[in-house]
């Protein structure tokens, strides 16, 4: 098994590199071509560059260098054995720079990049360079060697080859019609091309119109067809912008929040939905891979040419413009390889390379799937309980007392099946045996499903995020269920204080009955005020007197139903605040950087004054009653 047998996995591509010599705006300072080829990859271990796209202006000669340098690096002095080999991984594209006709409205040519496969490169000088021509009046002049110089003697016979050539170069152009009419005829050609237009706002095709907003507005010029003939012949598009990867992925939105173009009509536009790949675009050594604002491209494939065309068909999914690298991952938690030891030679001994994300396991009926996914369970030590319903039918030991099982980390830590061990090097690991969640759900064995439930609800809680909203929730259930109790419980006190009155209102018979007996107790008063002898003055005083121990009463009894209520509330809010301070002090307790548990501290310091406080209520309450 090679190196590269991970699958597509996440590394950073930089598909724009100039080099020592390269046609235009050359600033490198390197003494010779060998020594600007060693500074290039050392520069591209030191920034963990997979792929690199040696660019240069109508030709790949610059490429062709740098291709025979590193095919000849081990002759190469001045490098270690390791930089050597890691020189050897890195895979490089030839990237031509084209300048394309028409003018943008800042008088400059478009750059468009013909990227091509490095197998289809002894094929290029017939099918490609020598294939495009300019027509300068009757004089038709080929994209090459020969066609620059006669190109550049035409304008300033003087000059010799070198310079004419220089010249020529400068002053060719390529209109989009003559490439995409070459494509059509040489349908082999345009399947080993990548297209890449630049969608720089001064010479990409964007600056017909100041940048991705070219499309945005109504205004339907002639240049319009002009612009949606070059995104139709490009498959990808050179920016670090973010809001051009939004645009050309429909997916971009204005200021309400709405899709701006969305995927449909991008692909009406531009013939497809884009991806946006950058490079640095260097032209000194100190430049070399570093775009502005750290806006590597990464890319998420097999480092080939083939892995760059997964991106033209997934656009959105395989490519991503950022200073870190996408779907980090701790080296601890991650798989690095694993390998079996078996002197009967029943397993392979060759190392079984993991992927950083996910991996897929392939293979017919009895090919050893569940076999590798229980080894690596086991020499990790996961859910013994779970492990242990395959533990007898995989003692390979019982046939071959050498059998051992080796997981290692990408930390570069490793541990064996059969070796004594303290802790597991990845506890984190889940084992689901083939057929165990279909047990666990299994009507027969548990009606409602609840093993299943279990289980699942367990791996969930693992997680720092979902266990956190499980307890908000179990938080909010609680006090849910307190609200539910006092609701309860107020409905039965309502409705035995309704009884009580309806009791007494049937005790005290019905209307007509009690207003004679009022009119019979009245006269009977008036009666007893005359036997006693008191005076007018005397009764209006008692009744008065009577009115005021009414009113009394009447404030007594509602004075102790507002204490009871406040006394209610304020249990409450005790209640409230203890449990928001129990879970308080958990987490602070299970805080471990201590600039933060500080921070937490004072922040929420505040719940135990809160529940001093709120004793200091309650006792003053009670003391005002």
């Amino acid at each position: 098994m090679t190196e590269n047998n991970r699958g597509s996995e996440w590394k950073r591509w930089d598909l724009h590199t100039h080099t020592k010599g390269t046609a235009k705006n050359d600033q490198f300072t390197s003494q010779t071509f060998e020594d600007y080829c060693k500074t290039l990859f050392i520069s591209a271990i030191d920034n963990n560059i997979a792929v690199i796209g040696i660019t240069d202006y109508f030709n790949i000669d610059n490429y062709l260098k740098v291709k025979d340098y590193k095919e000849n690096i081990d002759s190469v002095s001045g490098l270690t054995a390791e930089q050597k080999t890691q020189i050897k991984k890195i895979y490089l594209i030839p990237n031509v720079e084209l300048r394309v006709l028409p003018v943008t409205d800042r008088g400059k040519l478009v750059n468009l990049h013909c990227l091509f496969n490095p197998d289809y490169v002894n094929k290029l000088e017939d099918d490609f360079f020598s294939s495009i021509e300019m027509s300068v009046g009757d004089e038709v002049y080929k994209m090459n060697k020969s066609g620059f110089i006669r190109l550049g003697k035409s304008k300033e016979p003087q000059l010799d080859d070198i310079e004419a050539y220089k010249l020529g170069l400068n002053n060719f152009v390529v209109t989009n019609e003559s490439l995409r009419n070459l494509f059509k005829k040489k349908p082999v050609l345009r399947d080993n091309t990548i297209t890449i237009v630049s969608n720089s706002n001064n010479d990409g095709a964007s600056a017909f119109q100041k940048h991705y907003d070219m499309f945005e507005g109504n205004d339907q010029s002639s240049l319009d067809e002009i612009r949606k003939s070059i995104y139709y012949l490009s498959d990808l598009i050179f920016s670090g912008n973010p809001k051009d990867r939004e645009y050309f992925l429909g997916i971009k939105k204005n200021q309400k929040g709405e899709i701006i173009d969305d995927k449909k009509s991008i692909i009406q536009k531009c013939g497809s939905l884009k991806a946006c790949v950058h490079g640095c675009d260097a032209h000194i050594e100190t430049k070399l891979f570093k775009p502005d604002e750290n806006r590597y491209c990464w890319i998420k494939s097999m480092p080939t040419f083939e892995g760059l065309k997964q991106v033209i068909y997934e656009p959105e999914q395989r490519v991503k413009i950022q200073p870190n690298e996408p779907d980090f991952k701790e080296d601890k938690l991650i798989i690095d390889e694993v390998q079996y030891y078996s002197s009967n030679n029943l397993f392979t001994p060759e190392k079984i390379k993991f992927n950083k994300n996910l991996n897929v396991i392939i293979g017919g009926k009895s090919s050893g799937k569940s076999i590798l996914l229980y080894n690596i369970a086991a020499t990790l030590e996961t859910n013994k309980e779970v492990t242990s319903i395959t533990d007898r039918k995989y003692n390979f030991r019982k046939d071959d007392e050498n059998f051992n099982f080796e997981v290692k980390s990408l930390s570069g830590i490793s541990q064996k099946l059969y070796d004594e061990k303290e802790n597991s090097i990845i506890p984190k690991i889940k084992y689901i045996p083939q057929n165990y969640l279909t047990k666990l759900a299994e009507p027969e064995a548990n009606k409602k499903g609840e093993e299943l439930l279990k289980y699942v609800r367990g791996l969930l809680l693992e997680d720092e995020t979902y266990k956190t909203n499980y307890q908000d929730f179990l938080s909010v259930v609680k006090s849910n269920d307190k609200k539910r109790e006092d609701l309860i419980d107020s409905y039965f006190e309502t409705e035995d204080t309704i009884k009580s009155k309806d009791k007494q209102l049937k005790e005290k018979g019905n209307e007509e009955v009690l207003n004679k007996s009022i009119e019979s107790n009245l006269i009977k008063i008036g009666e007893l005020k005359k036997s006693i002898g008191l005076t007018q003055e005397q009764i209006a005083e008692y009744n008065n007197e009577k009115l005021k121990l009414e009113k009394v009463e009447s404030d007594r009894i509602k004075i102790n139903s507002d204490y009871r209520k406040v006394s209610t509330f304020n249990r409450d809010i005790l209640n409230s605040l203890k449990e928001l301070k129990n879970k308080k002090d958990l987490i602070e307790n299970s805080l471990e950087t201590e600039s933060i548990k500080t921070l937490f501290t004072q922040n929420f310091n505040f719940l135990d004054i809160a529940i001093e406080e709120q004793f200091n209520n309650i006792l003053l309450i009670r003391n005002l009653f």
